[in-house]
């Protein structure tokens, strides 16, 4: 309108919130953001204000994980099978200390600090020993299992069998914790679904740490689905955040997998250009830039998934940063860190931080943490996410107060975390925890 140059503020309103619905569809999150801004100054109404940060939130991501979702170039896939050969089993294995009857009674959720204490003042030989059996059982009863309505009373014996081993630090139950990836692409996600990372990574690092070549000769076993190779593979990388000391065995473990990996290029049962990306992501996690020159030999052969990594180029400007403090896990520090909740409000606390990072802008601060807290819940009940919200009209804007922080849940049994990764994963169909780090630093 050239004749006027003064505008009501519901026209201004009106005109930025329309602006920002179609630049979000058309997938302009630039100008969006911009126009995101703007409104922030105009200090408007906190409930109108995170509707239009979620809706570009949400549609960024949507673009984001469709780029994540694209193939190498030389696509190459790993089905896993199962390996392991057994007799299955109908009834519950004979366990030398009744107490332990408790792991299929009652969910890690309602485990108490008495029944911690009554089970670790058992016989440590012993109480290992059953704890394996429990572990064998998820194995030999799966079927049992698997055919019943999932209850978490009855089916978290595994987890609390998984508990207690990595807070015993039981070294040689390692090799029967692996044997859970040798059973097909179904049975991790089957027990452990959206948790396999909170249920299994602390035990496998505390059980495997010193046993690397363990971690080796199952990433180079033929015939495991790049989601199970990817988390034994996450740990050595992590090795070498926890404990800087070790770098050079780190590096050395990484060097002998990708040689083999070279070595092997028709190799049907081994190479997957998938785990082989992921493999990139956790060196970069470490800063291992000693590992280049073989990861250049990769992105050769078109191996490396250019829109999860980034090209080559931007693979050797990512080595010369400094690496995100996020990216190095949380550990328990006893048995009671897994219980108590403790453990995963870190996990959950290391993405918040994040997500609170005081360079973004504000309207980059305030999506990320409505887009963040609807991963966490999923669609609000009361509100579904509309696709056609470009078409729908402007609702009248009042003014408040300014926004403050989002909430922090603590302590969650099911951390908001894991919630997050499960909506991620629903929305495009990806298996791997590295894919949630990934889209928030698109995000940014």
């Amino acid at each position: 309108m050239p004749d006027r140059s003064v505008f009501h503020v519901t026209e201004i309103l009106a005109y930025l919130q329309a602006a920002i619905h179609l630049e979000a569809h058309l997938e302009e999150y630039d100008a969006a953001v911009e126009h995101l801004n703007m409104l922030i100054d105009l200090d408007i109404d906190k409930k109108q204000l995170e509707k239009n940060a979620k809706l570009i939130g949400i549609n960024r991501m949507m673009t984001n994980m469709k780029q994540l979702s694209a193939k190498a170039p030389k696509h190459r896939e790993v089905i896993g099978i199962q390996k392991l050969k057994w007799t299955p089993a109908k009834d519950a294995p004979e366990l030398q200390h009744p107490e332990l009857q408790v792991f299929y009674s009652k969910q890690t959720e309602n485990f108490s600090e008495a029944d911690i204490q009554r089970i670790m003042a058992l016989p440590r030989e012993t109480l290992i020993s059953d704890l394996e059996a429990i572990v064998r059982d998820s194995i030999y009863r799966n079927d049992f299992f698997q055919e019943l309505d999932y209850n978490y009373d009855t089916h978290e014996f595994l987890c609390h069998a998984l508990y207690f081993l990595g807070a015993l630090k039981s070294e040689s139950s390692f090799p029967i914790i692996l044997d859970l990836f040798r059973m097909g692409n179904d049975f991790i996600e089957n027990w452990f679904a959206d948790m396999t990372d909170v249920f299994l990574f602390p035990t496998l690092y505390f059980l495997g740490e010193k046993q690397l070549h363990l971690f080796r000769d199952m990433v180079l076993e033929e015939h495991i689905n790049s989601f199970n190779r990817d988390l034994v593979a996450s740990v050595p990388a992590q090795l070498a955040l926890h404990q800087p000391d070790r770098r050079d065995e780190v590096i050395a473990w990484f060097r002998e997998v990708i040689l083999y990996l070279l070595e092997h290029p028709k190799n049907k049962g081994l190479i997957d250009t998938d785990f082989i990306t992921y493999l990139v992501g956790h060196i970069l996690c470490f800063r291992g830039i000693e590992l280049l020159p073989l990861i250049q030999q990769i992105s050769e052969r078109g191996w490396i998934n250019a829109s999860f990594q980034g090209n080559i180029s931007e693979i050797e400007k990512e080595f010369l940063k400094d690496s995100n403090p996020f990216q190095k896990k949380a550990l328990p520090t006893d048995i009671y860190d897994f219980y108590s909740g403790n453990y995963l409000s870190i996990k959950q606390q290391e993405v918040i931080s994040y997500v609170e990072a005081p360079e973004l802008n504000p309207a980059e601060k305030l999506i990320s943490e409505v887009t963040f807290n609807q991963l966490m819940g999923g669609l609000d009940e009361e509100e579904e996410y509309d696709d056609d919200a470009v078409h729908t009209p402007m609702q009248p804007l009042s003014v408040t107060a300014p926004i403050k922080g989002m909430p922090q849940k603590q302590g969650a049994t099911i951390p908001a975390l894991a919630v997050a990764e499960k909506n991620i994963k629903n929305v495009a169909g990806l298996n791997n925890s590295c894919c949630f780090q990934k889209s928030l630093l698109l995000q940014r």
